[in-house]
């Protein structure tokens, strides 16, 4: 562990200057099943212990029914089992100064996660103090990692959670480099990926050396939690809405990481084992297909990200994100066992962590001043699934040896905005009430009769405006920059330059068979087989990349895509060639059954195939000019697709 942050390496990740990048969470999962609210609303029913005097607790230690937590004013404190509401001691805060009033979290602390090691001492991860070791009885401390340390050139920065083996080893997460955690919504906005894990050795002789890293580049890395037996750590990725095992023990798989479980309806923060071998899951924010979040509605769309960055954290928070608190139980294999859910977010509306100690729950959240208790035979036994965890997604993040793979961004289908709005007003009703609700739905009639009466001048607006808006953009960017030009050209001559053209361009169509599965059909000319009732499960049985790869009819289609592509490159100075070309496109694939709606799902594909091949080397700038002739030839495509629809 290397001395206090001098690195020009440092300095530059301290500059924090938005740079979101381009993310996909896949689709968000639908409240169904174990994940629907009316039968699992049972945080809702969660009693208040310690009301009143615990002001956000983050983590929790349960011993012999005391509990030990960290605040947000600062204080490690215990609530001792004095019945009916607990009474509070304060072990230690990590500051002189008056923090109830005017100082920052950033001097007096943050406590965080907290566990006890196995001589009764505290350990407890502090964002801007680092890791300390604590005396519960007395409040004696020592300081075992610095925050303001640096490993491989990287500042720990954003310390979060921890967790500590059986031998002393302690395994904590770095939130991020860049932002702190007064700052951690700029972290999920930006999905950066300076976030680490990494391991404590107490057993080092070289203080320097006591430190090491063990898992690379990962988006917001939270919650941690060894397994029963201590071979792998979850680690909850908090930016993508996944959790991934990591290998720690001496095996043949030591040094890998895989998908523990994938597109969950949340943003996960801790995870803590229960004493039957499964996982308790906080979820910070919720995400589901009816309330998507900021990252699944512009994760390919940076720019409106930094828009939400630039606004108080509080505000987006309250107006973007659903008031719904949840967490989850996993079994041993990332499945899904039920759900604790409180749809109105009056008890809870975050989850930061929920521990079990003998027939209890304790529920544990930084928006409240209590701790949450449920009797745990109060709620259904959990029955097994059958279907396997939410997302089979394989990519992983770097280990620090050679072994894992980088994951590959992929992009977000598009999010129904009717959909989205139905669901921001629902979580407003919640929040009000009989008068103000009453009021509302009278506008609301009102409205809609004014709007029906007003349907066919208001569609001839609509189609006006659509085509006033394609020719504005058309006009926009007709004059694409030489620098633009040059962008593409030197970035498509690197794309079908090398051997695996093809089967990078197939995943074109591996993404958008799986986004609009209604339009398999389309392809049943092909050979490909439709699975007889469409829909979801048919899609997923063509979608298979050997079998498709085999088909020479579909090889041949994904050939013409790219010579189409290539066509396009080489007519970037002709713009009257390219809007002829594209047009005549969309009136031969109009005669296929092929519809408007499916472009952004294939646009979406073509940006998933160049990330795939090109990688890091695709960059942001090289995106944006993608994005920019994209929208150039899908505009006449669309005019083409509607000419024909027309005559």
């Amino acid at each position: 562990m290397a001395a206090p942050l001098t690195s020009i390496a440092a300095i530059l990740q301290s500059a924090r200057v938005p740079n979101p990048r381009v993310v996909s969470l896949g689709a968000p999962p639908p409240l169904t099943g174990v994940l629907d609210p009316n039968p699992n609303s049972w945080l809702a029913k969660a009693k208040r212990y310690a009301n009143h005097q615990v002001p956000g607790p983050q983590s929790m230690v349960i011993a012999d029914e005391h509990v030990f937590t960290g605040l947000s004013d600062g204080w490690v404190v215990e609530v001792k089992p004095v019945r009916p509401n607990g009474e509070v001691k304060k072990i230690l805060r990590m500051s002189t100064r008056d923090c109830d009033t005017s100082a920052s979290e950033e001097t007096c602390g943050r406590p965080l996660g907290i566990r006890m090691d196995n001589q009764g001492f505290l350990i407890v991860a502090d964002p801007y103090k680092g890791i300390y070791k604590i005396n519960p009885a007395t409040g004696q401390f020592e300081q075992l990692v610095d925050a303001k340390s640096e490993v491989n050139n990287l500042p720990l920065g954003y310390i979060n959670d921890l967790c500590v083996a059986s031998d002393g080893m302690i395994f904590f997460s770095s939130s991020s480099a860049r932002w702190n955690h007064a700052q951690k919504l700029n972290i999920l906005l930006e999905a950066e990926k300076t976030g680490r894990v990494l391991v404590y050795n107490p057993h080092e002789r070289d203080p320097a050396q006591r430190v090491k890293e063990l898992v690379i580049k990962l988006s917001f890395p939270d919650g941690l939690q060894l397994s029963q037996n201590e071979t792998f750590l979850l680690v909850a990725e908090r930016a993508t809405a996944k959790i991934y095992k990591a290998h720690v023990a001496d095996t043949p798989k030591l040094g890998t990481i895989e998908l523990f479980a994938g597109n969950l309806p949340g943003f996960v923060n801790n995870i803590r084992l229960s004493p039957r071998g499964t996982y308790w899951v906080g979820l910070s924010q919720v995400r589901h297909r009816s309330f998507p979040s900021l990252l699944d509605r512009f994760g390919t769309q940076p720019e409106k990200r930094v828009q939400y960055m630039d606004r108080p954290a509080s505000e987006v928070l309250q107006t973007e994100f659903p008031r719904h608190g949840m967490a989850l139980e996993l079994d041993d294999q990332g499945r899904i066992l039920r759900s604790l859910q409180d749809p109105s977010g009056t008890v809870f509306s975050s989850v930061s962590e929920v521990q079990e100690h003998g027939n209890f729950l304790f529920v544990a959240s930084p928006d409240r001043d209590y701790l949450g208790l449920l009797r745990l035979s109060d709620i259904p036994q959990a029955s097994l699934p059958t279907e396997g965890p939410v997302d089979q997604v394989t990519d992983t993040p770097n280990t620090t040896t050679p072994k894992p793979a980088v994951p590959t961004t992929t992009t977000p289908p598009q999010i129904d905005p009717v959909t989205q709005m139905l669901s921001r007003v629902a979580q407003r009703l919640k929040a009000m009430n009989g008068s103000e609700v009453r009021g509302i739905l009278v506008k609301l009639v009102l409205m809609l009769i004014d709007a029906a009466v007003d349907t066919k001048r208001a569609a001839a607006r609509l189609v006006k405006a659509e085509n006033e808006l394609m020719l504005l953009r058309y006009q926009f960017h007709r004059g694409l920059t030489e620098h633009q030009k040059s962008l593409i050209r030197r970035s498509w001559q690197a794309y079908s330059t090398g051997p695996g053209v093809l089967e990078d361009t197939a995943v074109i169509f591996f993404r958008f068979f799986n986004d609009t599965p209604d339009a398999v059909r389309l392809f049943s000319r092909l050979g490909l087989p439709t699975g007889g009732g469409g829909g979801a499960a048919s899609a997923a049985a063509v979608v298979n990349e050997a079998s498709l790869m085999n088909n020479t009819e579909f090889v041949s289609h994904v050939a013409r895509v790219a010579q189409t592509l290539q066509s396009a490159v080489s007519q970037l100075d002709h713009p009257g060639v390219l809007a002829d070309m594209f047009r005549n496109l969309g009136a031969r694939h109009a005669g296929y059954g092929v519809q408007s709606k499916y472009i952004p799902s294939f646009k979406a594909g073509i940006f998933q195939a160049m990330e795939t091949r090109l990688g890091s080397s695709f960059t942001l700038e090289i995106r944006q000019a993608w994005e920019s002739l994209l929208d150039i030839l899908f505009d006449h495509l669309k005019q083409g697709l509607g000419n024909a629809k027309r005559k």
